[in-house]
């Protein structure tokens, strides 16, 4: 057990310290009055409104998400707009990440700031992707901000808040249109007249290896995919990935895609294709972006098909 008088030490230097980084605040404070103090709540990122006794110094939020109606999978995006701030272009980036709120029911992934409409204003956004039918809203976010003039200066955080959560609509992923029979060309594919000789000989193995191997291995995802391409698109390449390659591209972000698909296998260079594509369908599912070309979709699902093939015969 640590001695009392080591305790005591420990303590004392901590009170130094401290001590010693308010001093210092207060000698910043002389050339910049609205620092706000070195200690800092949870949710502050950076907005300082303006000073007291002035009654007009309250920073208001807005939140607004695009569309609130989407299927797992699929995503919307958030806009966060902070207003009546007096360093706008010092605002931090709110971590939703590190929100528990948020990192449970969303994947997320930062987006560029929109432009703001007033000097006053600054807006970040998010892409946000629901990670379950459970999810029924987005919660309000509390911020914490400063104003000068404060006594003591630990009063002069304020908290405000985005409001009432906003209400999402989130069904399950659109299912899949009727199985289509397409013909899968495999150039190892033995004829008739070969089966019957290679049972006749008793080569029932190389039968089993040649004949049922090559199209146990061809799994219906593809023949499902290759049938949505030209009308469903995003979900053709998704629900491939999902059912061929058993990975959960439903909850991840585009900057997951590439290392997710690294790690079951997908060389670098189809993995990062195959990445791009799903980000270029996004973009035109929601009509900010031109249409994608089903060809294109049907050349990548062959070739991921044809390497999960070779893999699999490896």
């Amino acid at each position: 057990m640590e001695p009392a008088d080591s305790r005591g030490q420990t303590a004392a230097a901590a009170d130094t310290a401290d001590t010693m980084i308010w001093l210092a605040w207060v000698g910043l404070v002389l050339a910049d009055p609205n620092l706000p103090p070195p200690v800092r709540p949870e949710g502050f990122w950076g907005a300082i409104g303006v000073p007291f006794p002035q009654a007009h110094g309250k920073v208001t939020l807005s939140l607004r998400a695009e569309p609130t109606h989407l299927a797992v999978g699929e995503s919307l995006t958030l806009t966060l707009t902070v207003r009546g701030t007096i360093n706008p272009t010092a605002l931090e980036r709110p971590d939703l990440r590190g929100l528990e709120a948020f990192r449970t029911r969303f994947a997320i992934d930062d987006l560029p700031d929109p432009a703001a409409e007033a000097e006053t204003d600054r807006v970040f956004a998010w892409r946000l992707r629901p990670r379950s039918t459970e999810v029924s809203a987005i919660p309000p976010l509390d911020y914490v901000y400063w104003r000068s003039g404060a006594q003591p200066p630990s009063r002069g955080f304020q908290t405000t808040d985005t409001g009432p959560a906003i209400h999402l609509d989130i069904v399950p992923p659109e299912p899949p249109p009727p199985e289509t029979f397409i013909e899968l060309t495999d150039d190892r594919a033995p004829t008739f007249w070969y089966d019957l000789a290679a049972i006749a000989l008793g080569l029932l193995p190389l039968v089993i290896e040649d004949v049922v191997g090559p199209w146990r291995r061809r799994s219906r995802a593809a023949p499902r995919a290759l049938a949505r391409a030209a009308t469903h698109p995003a979900w053709a390449i998704r629900g491939y990935l999902e059912e061929r390659l058993d990975v959960p591209v439903g909850v991840w972000v585009p900057s997951e895609f590439v290392p997710g698909l690294s790690t079951v296998g997908v060389p670098m260079a189809l993995a990062e294709r195959t990445a791009a594509l799903i980000e270029r369908t996004d973009v035109a599912r929601f009509g900010a972006g031109p249409e994608i070309d089903a060809a294109e979709v049907r050349s990548l699902i062959n070739d991921l098909e044809a390497w999960a093939c070779s893999r699999h015969s490896a």
